[in-house]
């Protein structure tokens, strides 16, 4: 799938922006096989554990945490003599992006959103136990009633509480284009992840060169979970309601605006799928 007349990426650092579950395990393997990429899924240091319980305290800023982040991924750029570094981290767009981004130079910088229906999300969130403030999905996904949020939400049970964390973590991957201009930022769906051709193309729209094996390396990366669904009990309608109630909380606070609301609320394409990859 390899082209020798590709263009070359014009950026060195490569992110990505998900809430989790979209893709990002596929998108790691793709990137690695690019002439010129070293890519991993939660780089090294990795960023939750003790350091996550830390920040939910309010013990550590979020720009230090990402100072430690940020030495470590670019040491390791130059010692591996990568042309682009990509880290596709769930942490990242949660906790210590925008500082990152600054650090490195917001033009040297591409960050990927990973896109996908928020109410299919939500559900595969719940159905694998990854609800904030518990068990190890409160070490990255956060806590409600931390105070450095965007939204400010009181969840009524677990599926509010990730429906909350969708909304975040939607909310901080728009910022992050406000916060750190000059910043190249792609959108891709899981569709599109899914596929290997189609992934292939989007890889070459922003720059780089799929190698050979592509198709085999995805053959061994699923497409959804990973994660053994827990037995948790969770109908279309109570995710429904769970999200209305987020959105709705949202706009109330100004974190999105009315129309924006009525879109995504709708499941409109800038917050679902069918919206086609694109750099800004």
């Amino acid at each position: 799938m390899a082209e020798s007349n590709a263009p070359r990426p014009d950026y060195d650092y490569l992110f990505a922006a998900t809430a989790g579950r979209s893709g990002a395990r596929r998108l790691a393997a793709a990137l690695a096989t690019c002439e010129g990429v070293h890519a991993t899924h939660e780089c090294d240091p990795v960023m939750d554990g003790r350091i996550m319980r830390w920040a939910l305290t309010d013990q550590f800023p979020a720009d230090f945490l990402a100072q430690r982040y940020v030495m470590s991924i670019r040491s390791s750029r130059e010692a591996l003599r990568c042309r682009v570094r990509a880290d596709i981290s769930k942490v990242f767009n949660r906790w210590y992006g925008t500082h990152v981004v600054r650090a490195l130079d917001p033009r040297r910088c591409l960050v990927v959103r990973l896109r996908r229906p928020p109410l299919e999300l939500i559900r595969d969130l719940v159905m694998d136990g990854s609800i904030p403030g518990e068990g190890w999905g409160g070490h990255w996904m956060g806590d409600p009633r931390w105070s450095g949020w965007h939204l400010r939400f009181e969840p009524r049970d677990e599926v509010e509480a990730v429906a909350w964390h969708v909304m975040e973590s939607m909310v901080r991957s728009e910022e992050l284009t406000k916060e750190c201009p000059g910043l190249r930022v792609a959108d891709l769906d899981l569709e599109t992840i899914a596929d290997a051709e189609s992934l292939a193309h989007w890889l070459r729209g922003v720059g780089l060169r799929p190698g050979r094996e592509l198709e085999a390396r995805l053959g061994s990366v699923p497409v959804g979970s990973d994660v053994a669904p827990r037995s948790f009990e969770c109908d279309d309608s109570a995710i429904s309601e769970a999200w209305s109630r987020v959105v709705a909380t949202a706009a109330s606070q100004g974190v999105i605006g009315e129309a924006s609301a009525a879109r995504i609320a709708a499941g409109h394409a800038d917050f679902g799928s069918g919206r086609r990859p694109h750099v800004a």
